[in-house]
Protein backbone atom coordinates (compact mmCIF):
# COMPACT_ATOMS: atom_id res chain seq x y z
CA UNK A 1 0.00 0.00 0.00
CA UNK A 2 1.24 3.43 -1.03
CA UNK A 3 2.37 5.66 1.90
CA UNK A 4 0.40 8.91 0.65
CA UNK A 5 -3.29 6.70 0.74
CA UNK A 6 -3.04 6.31 4.68
CA UNK A 7 -2.16 10.19 4.88
CA UNK A 8 -4.32 12.51 7.40
CA UNK A 9 -4.98 15.84 6.80
CA UNK A 10 -2.13 18.38 7.74
CA UNK A 11 -2.30 21.45 10.07
CA UNK A 12 -1.06 23.12 6.69
CA UNK A 13 -4.19 21.31 4.86
CA UNK A 14 -6.31 22.73 7.46
CA UNK A 15 -4.91 26.49 7.17
CA UNK A 16 -5.58 26.29 3.91
CA UNK A 17 -9.44 25.22 3.70
CA UNK A 18 -10.13 27.41 6.67
CA UNK A 19 -8.01 30.68 4.89
CA UNK A 20 -9.77 29.84 1.15
CA UNK A 21 -13.28 29.67 3.09
CA UNK A 22 -12.95 32.86 4.14
CA UNK A 23 -11.67 34.29 1.50
CA UNK A 24 -14.82 33.43 -0.11
CA UNK A 25 -17.17 34.32 2.17
CA UNK A 26 -15.99 37.87 2.17
CA UNK A 27 -15.91 37.97 -1.30
CA UNK A 28 -19.41 36.49 -1.67
CA UNK A 29 -20.76 38.91 1.39
CA UNK A 30 -19.01 41.95 -1.09
CA UNK A 31 -20.57 40.68 -4.14
CA UNK A 32 -24.15 39.72 -2.71
CA UNK A 33 -23.76 43.31 -1.62
CA UNK A 34 -23.38 44.77 -5.28
CA UNK A 35 -26.41 42.25 -6.32
CA UNK A 36 -28.56 43.48 -3.68
CA UNK A 37 -28.06 47.44 -5.44
CA UNK A 38 -28.97 46.30 -8.91
CA UNK A 39 -32.81 47.29 -8.99
CA UNK A 40 -31.77 50.67 -7.02
CA UNK A 41 -29.52 51.33 -9.47
CA UNK A 42 -32.48 51.57 -12.08
CA UNK A 43 -35.07 53.28 -9.97
CA UNK A 44 -37.29 50.45 -10.16
CA UNK A 45 -40.19 50.34 -6.91
CA UNK A 46 -39.91 48.94 -3.95
CA UNK A 47 -41.49 45.92 -4.90
CA UNK A 48 -39.26 45.20 -7.89
CA UNK A 49 -36.55 45.38 -4.72
CA UNK A 50 -38.31 43.25 -2.02
CA UNK A 51 -38.91 40.65 -5.38
CA UNK A 52 -35.36 40.81 -6.41
CA UNK A 53 -33.83 40.98 -2.88
CA UNK A 54 -35.56 37.26 -2.19
CA UNK A 55 -34.40 36.11 -5.28
CA UNK A 56 -30.60 36.63 -4.37
CA UNK A 57 -30.75 35.67 -1.18
CA UNK A 58 -33.02 32.61 -1.43
CA UNK A 59 -31.70 31.53 -4.90
CA UNK A 60 -27.91 32.79 -5.63
CA UNK A 61 -26.36 32.53 -2.54
CA UNK A 62 -27.51 29.08 -2.12
CA UNK A 63 -26.61 28.26 -5.53
CA UNK A 64 -23.19 29.94 -4.60
CA UNK A 65 -22.17 27.69 -1.78
CA UNK A 66 -23.07 24.78 -3.27
CA UNK A 67 -20.74 25.28 -6.25
CA UNK A 68 -17.70 26.16 -3.76
CA UNK A 69 -18.33 23.32 -1.57
CA UNK A 70 -18.91 20.75 -4.52
CA UNK A 71 -16.05 22.39 -6.69
CA UNK A 72 -13.92 22.38 -3.90
CA UNK A 73 -14.46 18.90 -2.50
CA UNK A 74 -13.90 17.85 -6.20
CA UNK A 75 -10.34 19.68 -6.46
CA UNK A 76 -9.31 18.19 -3.23
CA UNK A 77 -10.51 14.83 -4.07
CA UNK A 78 -8.31 15.22 -7.45
CA UNK A 79 -5.47 16.44 -5.45
CA UNK A 80 -5.74 13.22 -3.17
CA UNK A 81 -6.06 10.80 -6.45
CA UNK A 82 -2.94 12.45 -7.75
CA UNK A 83 -0.68 12.13 -4.90
CA UNK A 84 -1.83 8.60 -4.60
CA UNK A 85 -0.67 7.67 -8.30
CA UNK A 86 2.40 9.54 -7.72
CA UNK A 87 3.14 8.45 -4.21
CA UNK A 88 4.17 12.01 -3.28
CA UNK A 89 2.87 14.19 -0.46
CA UNK A 90 3.35 17.88 -2.28
CA UNK A 91 0.67 17.56 -3.99
CA UNK A 92 -2.13 20.55 -3.12
CA UNK A 93 -5.43 20.98 -4.69
CA UNK A 94 -6.31 24.44 -6.53
CA UNK A 95 -7.86 26.84 -4.13
CA UNK A 96 -11.61 27.23 -5.20
CA UNK A 97 -13.41 30.54 -5.39
CA UNK A 98 -15.42 33.11 -6.55
CA UNK A 99 -14.39 35.27 -9.54
CA UNK A 100 -14.40 39.03 -7.91
CA UNK A 101 -13.58 40.67 -11.15
CA UNK A 102 -16.14 38.39 -13.46
CA UNK A 103 -18.40 38.98 -11.06
CA UNK A 104 -18.40 42.34 -10.71
CA UNK A 105 -18.69 42.63 -14.71
CA UNK A 106 -21.32 40.09 -14.83
CA UNK A 107 -23.01 42.43 -12.74
CA UNK A 108 -22.55 45.55 -14.20
CA UNK A 109 -22.58 44.64 -17.84
CA UNK A 110 -25.02 42.12 -17.69
CA UNK A 111 -27.50 42.48 -14.49
CA UNK A 112 -27.93 45.87 -14.90
CA UNK A 113 -28.62 46.36 -18.29
CA UNK A 114 -31.42 43.59 -18.11
CA UNK A 115 -33.08 45.39 -14.88
CA UNK A 116 -33.06 48.33 -16.89
CA UNK A 117 -35.04 46.66 -19.86
CA UNK A 118 -37.45 44.58 -17.57
CA UNK A 119 -38.38 47.49 -15.16
CA UNK A 120 -41.93 47.59 -16.48
CA UNK A 121 -42.61 43.93 -15.85
CA UNK A 122 -44.75 42.91 -12.38
CA UNK A 123 -42.19 42.62 -9.80
CA UNK A 124 -42.09 38.75 -9.65
CA UNK A 125 -41.43 38.66 -13.56
CA UNK A 126 -38.99 41.43 -13.16
CA UNK A 127 -37.02 39.49 -10.78
CA UNK A 128 -37.04 36.28 -12.48
CA UNK A 129 -35.76 37.73 -16.26
CA UNK A 130 -33.11 39.64 -14.68
CA UNK A 131 -31.78 36.25 -13.20
CA UNK A 132 -32.74 34.45 -16.20
CA UNK A 133 -30.54 36.89 -18.15
CA UNK A 134 -27.80 37.07 -15.68
CA UNK A 135 -27.60 32.85 -15.50
CA UNK A 136 -27.77 32.65 -19.40
CA UNK A 137 -24.92 35.02 -19.38
CA UNK A 138 -22.73 32.42 -16.38
CA UNK A 139 -23.87 29.48 -18.66
CA UNK A 140 -22.68 31.18 -22.06
CA UNK A 141 -19.23 32.15 -20.18
CA UNK A 142 -19.10 29.07 -18.97
CA UNK A 143 -19.44 27.21 -22.26
CA UNK A 144 -16.83 29.78 -23.91
CA UNK A 145 -14.31 28.46 -20.73
CA UNK A 146 -14.91 24.97 -21.39
CA UNK A 147 -14.37 25.60 -25.18
CA UNK A 148 -11.21 27.38 -24.88
CA UNK A 149 -9.66 25.10 -22.36
CA UNK A 150 -10.22 22.03 -24.40
CA UNK A 151 -8.30 24.04 -27.50
CA UNK A 152 -5.66 25.03 -24.85
CA UNK A 153 -5.55 21.63 -24.06
CA UNK A 154 -5.36 20.13 -27.25
CA UNK A 155 -2.85 23.01 -28.42
CA UNK A 156 -0.37 21.81 -25.05
CA UNK A 157 -0.47 18.36 -26.11
CA UNK A 158 1.13 19.27 -29.37
CA UNK A 159 -2.06 20.00 -31.93
CA UNK A 160 -1.10 22.71 -33.92
CA UNK A 161 2.33 23.40 -32.18
CA UNK A 162 3.26 19.61 -33.60
CA UNK A 163 5.57 20.51 -35.81
CA UNK A 164 7.30 23.06 -33.32
CA UNK A 165 9.66 22.18 -30.38
CA UNK A 166 8.00 24.54 -28.29
CA UNK A 167 5.85 23.37 -25.62
CA UNK A 168 3.61 26.05 -23.92
CA UNK A 169 2.95 24.93 -20.14
CA UNK A 170 -0.86 24.50 -19.14
CA UNK A 171 -0.85 27.14 -16.67
CA UNK A 172 0.45 29.57 -20.26
CA UNK A 173 -2.94 28.28 -21.59
CA UNK A 174 -5.51 28.93 -19.43
CA UNK A 175 -8.61 29.85 -20.86
CA UNK A 176 -10.37 31.95 -17.93
CA UNK A 177 -7.77 34.54 -18.13
CA UNK A 178 -7.88 35.06 -21.15
CA UNK A 179 -11.82 34.85 -21.51
CA UNK A 180 -11.64 37.78 -18.72
CA UNK A 181 -8.71 40.31 -20.25
CA UNK A 182 -10.67 40.05 -23.03
CA UNK A 183 -14.20 41.05 -21.62
CA UNK A 184 -12.20 44.01 -19.66
CA UNK A 185 -11.26 45.17 -22.95
CA UNK A 186 -14.60 44.98 -24.61
CA UNK A 187 -16.39 46.33 -21.45
CA UNK A 188 -17.99 49.51 -22.19
CA UNK A 189 -19.35 51.39 -18.77
CA UNK A 190 -22.63 53.39 -19.56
Amino acid sequence: QKVVARLPATRGDVDAAVLVALDNLRTVVGLTSLLLQVPRTVGVPSEHTTQWEAMVLRQALPAAWLGLAISGGWSAWLARKLAAYDDRTDVTALPVGVNWSGTALLIAGVAVPSAREHALLPAEEFAQAVWQDTSSAVFLAGLVQLGLAAVGLWASRGGVLRATRWRPSTAALLAPVAGQALTWLGFEVG
